[in-house]
Parts: structure tokens; C-alpha cells; sequence
């Protein structure tokens, strides 16, 4: 599993740093690949190696898990990471709309995610996937609730309703 953590840990270590959670890279990577409940959805690139022929190499994947929130099976999509020089070219579209028509086939409605608020490219990936703030996020007010309380939180969480 060290290629997802590499892909990981070049994301996420700088943006968990600067962040109220900080870093903590053995906890991340127990709960990145020691929980029997985590399932992976993950893209690989065959590339010639000298010595082994083609190699099949991660490039990016997406970890989740399907939890009750609310009385609701929803799928908690933990991770969603790609490689540097993978970026911009679909893959976590892609990658997205696998899980989308997994969840779909499995009758779950609802797809969450928790998302740093400085990752301001992946709040953007989100909101172009038609992703919106949850009822369960901190920064969620209710239009009966007053606005005056100001949370302090850099993350935001973020739901998407499967389409029928």
C-alpha cells in the first residue's frame, strides 16, 4: 500500500499541517489501511520497467466506507487522491463516477465527504460534482438558526445525493 500513502502523504501532509487536526502520519495510515470496513476504488498506469516488464503503478484511488448517519446508510468517501502529474485529466471524475454507480447499484443515497477549507482546488473539484454543504457540518446554518455564532473550523463537510 506505500504508492497510495506516497500519493497521500504528498496531498495531504502540508494541508493537515497548517491545519487545527495537524499531521499525524501513523494514525492516518492506520485508519487508511487497517479498518476491515475501508474498500478501495484505484486507477493504475502500466508502465515499462527494464527488469519486470509492465508494472502496474497507482495514480490515484479513492478510499471509503459505508457507515449510518442519521439513521441512513450513506457512503463516506475518505479519500479521494491523485497523483500530481494526474491531475486535470479525469481521473477522479472518473474515479467519482464509479463510485456513483456503486452506490447507485447498492440503493445508497447519499455520498459524504470532509474536506480541508485551504483546499480550495478540491472545494472546487466538489462543487463542480454538484457537491453541497451537509446538515452535519459545523459551518451548516439552518435558516431558523441565527447566523451571529461564528465557528472556528477549517473544514467543511460536504454531501452528494445519487442520482436514480
Amino acid at each position: 500500500m506505500d504508492p497510495l500513502w506516497n500519493i497521500l502523504e504528498e496531498n495531504m501532509k502540508q494541508l493537515a499541517e497548517s491545519s487545527n487536526a495537524g499531521w499525524h502520519p501513523d494514525e492516518t495510515r492506520l485508519e487508511l489501511f487497517s479498518l476491515p470496513q475501508s474498500h478501495y476504488i484505484v486507477a493504475v498506469s502500466r508502465v515499462a520497467d527494464d527488469n519486470a516488464g509492465i508494472v502496474e503503478q497507482p495514480i490515484a484511488f479513492i478510499q471509503f466506507r459505508f457507515l449510518v448517519e442519521n439513521e441512513e446508510i450513506v457512503c463516506y468517501m475518505y479519500e479521494l487522491q491523485s497523483s500530481r502529474e494526474y491531475r486535470r485529466c479525469g481521473i477522479g471524475r472518473a474515479l467519482h463516477s464509479i463510485l456513483e454507480q456503486l452506490c447507485r447499484h447498492v440503493k445508497v443515497k447519499k455520498i459524504m465527504l470532509t474536506v480541508f477549507l485551504s483546499n480550495i482546488t478540491a472545494l472546487s473539484f466538489y462543487y463542480s460534482l454538484n457537491y453541497q454543504r451537509d446538515p452535519f457540518s459545523p459551518l451548516y446554518v439552518d435558516e431558523e438558526e441565527s447566523e451571529d455564532e461564528e465557528i472556528d473550523c477549517d473544514y467543511d463537510i460536504l454531501s452528494f445525493i445519487v442520482p436514480d
